[in-house]
């Protein structure tokens, strides 16, 4: 069932009655709607869905545009490709070079057609990812008060750097964003592998609670089985242009803050890991990692 749908998306008009009017004779054209660009070859106007377009290149007073096609053996990702693998027995353009002396309208062409060929192989990232995801339960929410951290920010990112509430329902966690994303992030309980509570020490400047999973789950655009909820206690970047000078009182002031900061946040989390822990019925622990252990390294990779 999936071949069919693979060929329609790879299929830009099903018929010259549905080109696009505004597309002049003899130029590019480049059809974001469609997702295709209609190019002049010996008088006529020849869509290719971009698709098949391989990479496009500016050299000179030249528009050079290449296509995938079988190529040598060695090159498997491209034998493989939709637009290669479902038309073996055909004949292929490997290239078309266009001459436009106008600069701005090459460089207008050059960043039209990268933008669309980013625009369809993140959309099929995504796709590959989603089809991929093994499907879970629907998030149970509990009525009335609820175990609660707001201010907190994911990682990974949803949308940039997105605070909001983390809160924990009858079988899972559910994190929302406060302003950006309308998507929530949804973690349930008995896909939570390991769970981390990291306080936040003198030399740390975060709080954060990490999770390790089963299945992957879609964050923001991004496949993870890693999730964290992190809170600042203070700030990361400190102005080099401010004076300081030993003995200040605000600097003690600033200091003794901080410390207080810390404490909160620490108390605010651990008691949230306790009452996470306490309607999870054992599934898992929140561990606290021991510095004194640990190394820097580069794991998975």
């Amino acid at each position: 069932d999936s071949k069919p749908k693979e060929k329609k998306d790879m299929l830009a008009y099903p018929n010259s009655q549905q080109f696009p009017a505004t597309a002049p004779l003899h130029r590019v054209f480049v059809d974001s709607e469609r997702e295709a660009i209609i190019l002049p070859i010996y008088g006529h106007m020849v869509p290719f869905h971009v698709g098949t377009i391989k990479n496009v290149v500016k050299d000179n007073d030249y528009l050079r545009i290449n296509f995938l096609h079988p190529g040598t053996q060695a090159n498997l990702n491209q034998m493989n490709h939709v637009a290669v693998a479902q038309a073996r027995n055909a004949s292929f353009i490997r290239e078309l070079s266009f001459c436009i002396p106008d600069q701005t309208a090459l460089t207008n062409y050059v960043h039209q057609i990268k933008q669309l060929l980013k625009v369809v192989r993140q959309r099929k990232i995504m796709n590959d990812q989603l089809k991929s995801l093994k499907k879970q339960e629907s998030l149970k929410l509990a009525k009335g008060t609820v175990p609660r951290l707001t201010q907190v920010f994911p990682r990974p990112n949803i949308v940039g750097k997105t605070s909001g509430i983390l809160e924990a329902h009858r079988n899972g966690l559910r994190f929302f964003s406060t302003k950006k994303s309308k998507v929530p992030i949804d973690i349930l309980y008995k896909n939570i592998r390991h769970a981390f509570f990291q306080p936040c020490d003198a030399k740390e400047m975060i709080v954060a609670l990490h999770f390790h999973l089963y299945d992957d789950i879609m964050v923001g655009k991004k496949k993870t089985k890693d999730v964290q909820f992190c809170m600042e206690v203070a700030e990361l970047s400190q102005s080099l242009t401010k004076a300081s000078r030993y003995g200040d009182p605000d600097e003690f002031e600033e200091e003794r803050r901080e410390r207080e900061m810390r404490k909160k946040s620490n108390t605010a989390f651990q008691r949230f890991a306790k009452q996470v822990e306490s309607q999870v019925n054992n599934m898992f622990e929140f561990d606290i990692p021991y510095k004194k252990l640990g190394f820097y390294g580069v794991p998975f990779k």
